[in-house]
């Protein structure tokens, strides 16, 4: 049996505490009646929704018997800022803050770079 794992920071490992990786847990669980078993961690610190969408289809890909997906916060986005000088990145991400807090007004907003 294929266990492909999707997500955030809520599903990667983490080598700092060994043994707690839900989704290896998981696997051990659902794979105990089987003799062999794949089991493949995709999940990426950080990742948005559309990055955890990417890890389904590389799951899928790879004709995963079980694809486990944690999704994360809405509110984590990205953008694309490939042909932007630093100023115009900054006016573009003030102006997405305000939009977000004129329309989130309960929304928390975490930042990471």
């Amino acid at each position: 049996m294929k266990v492909a794992i999707c997500g955030c920071s809520w599903s990667s490992k983490d080598d700092t505490l060994p043994g707690t990786e839900f989704g290896a847990m998981i696997t051990e669980y659902l794979t105990r009646e089987y003799e062999e078993s794949f089991y493949l961690n995709l999940a990426t610190v950080g990742a948005s929704n559309f990055v955890i969408r990417n890890q389904v289809d590389f799951a899928i890909n790879m004709e995963a018997d079980l694809v486990i997906i944690n999704w994360t916060t809405p509110t984590r986005i990205e953008w694309q800022h490939n042909k932007t000088d630093i100023q115009g990145q900054l006016r573009q991400l003030v102006s997405m803050l305000r939009w977000l807090e004129s329309e989130c007004p309960e929304a928390e907003l975490y930042w990471s770079v």
